[in-house]
Formats: C-alpha cells, structure tokens, sequence
C-alpha cells in the first residue's frame, strides 16, 4: 500500500485523523454538558446517553416552547447536534475511501509478481523491523552506557589528592587526640 498507493493511503490517514479528532470533540462536548445540571441533561435518554433523536426530540420541544430551556440549553443542543453531524459525514468519507483503497489495492496484489512479493517482503517489511529492532538496541545500550558513567561520576566525585587531604587532616587530629589522652609519649 505505501509503495503503490501511498496517496490514497495518506488520503485515508488524514480522513481518519478528521474522524478522530470530530469524534473527540463531540466527546468532550457531551462529557463537559451531560449529567446533573448540564445543559444536555434533558437530552439524555433513560441509559443515560446523549443520542442524535434524544437531541432532536429536546431540540423541538425548546422550540416549540422556549421558556423551558434555560441558559445556552437551545445552543448546546444544536451544536452537540452539528457535532454529531459532522463526526457521521466524516466517518462516511472516511468509509468510503477505505472501500476505494481495498478497491484498488486488491487487484494489484493478484498481479504482484514474484521479484515484487520479494522486494516487498525484504525492503519494505524485514529492513524496517531490522532497523527498529537495532535502533532499539543501540538506545538500550545508550542508556545502559549512561546510567554506568553516572554511576562512576557518583562513586568517583572526590579525587585522590582530595581524598588523601581529608586522610591527613584526620591522621592529624586523631594523633593530637592519643597526645592529650597521653597514650603517645
């Protein structure tokens, strides 16, 4: 598909992405305005959703009798409704470019000859899986490479002249401690 019809198929990617993101709109849109005291809350059927009829039902009742609706309830509903309406159209054309892409695609794998299964096979799949599987073992090894130097940066902070300082100043209280105690003569 990426060889042969990487157009439809970033065609499809991109009505899919549309869809994807219609869809959580029109998610968060009924998530921020449904339960208790939302202004969708009239348009929630008995299971407790909000539904394209249940929105449609409210969206006429409002209409036809205005004071029932409180603040924003009138414009809740026909945006929710809009939402729904666009994330249907997009996840039409989403379907139908799926179908066109099946459409097209599998005839050409009957004609596919066998040097093409081949090429397929070893550059388009193996090489890529072989590369990731490397790419994921050199940043392992990274890693592991970077936690060790950490490690001994740690350990290794202070260095010997540092460290035999501190050892002479220490040697030297410890002796002045032992001449007060009169253990050295």
């Amino acid at each position: 598909v990426n060889r042969f019809f990487a157009e439809k198929k970033s065609e499809v990617e991109n009505l899919r992405a549309e869809w994807e993101t219609a869809a959580q709109e029109l998610e968060s849109f009924i998530e921020e305005h449904s339960g208790e005291e939302g202004l969708l809350e009239e348009a929630t059927t008995d299971a407790g959703n909000v539904t394209k009829g249940a929105l449609s039902i409210r969206r006429k009742e409002l209409k036809g009798c205005p004071e029932l609706a409180s603040d924003g309830e009138l414009a809740a509903v026909q945006r929710c409704l809009k939402l729904m309406n666009r994330e249907g159209e997009v996840k039409k054309k989403l379907s139908a470019a799926e179908t066109e892409l099946d459409k097209v695609v599998l005839p050409r794998y009957q004609k596919l000859t066998d040097d093409e299964i081949k090429d397929l096979l070893v550059r388009d799949k193996w090489f890529v899986t072989v590369r990731q599987m490397v790419a994921a073992e050199v940043e392992r090894v990274t890693q592991q490479l970077a936690e060790r130097v950490k490690t001994l940066e740690e350990r290794y902070t202070e260095t010997l002249p540092e460290i035999e300082s501190e050892l002479t100043k220490l040697m030297d209280k410890v002796l002045e401690n032992l001449a007060k105690m009169g253990a050295l003569h």
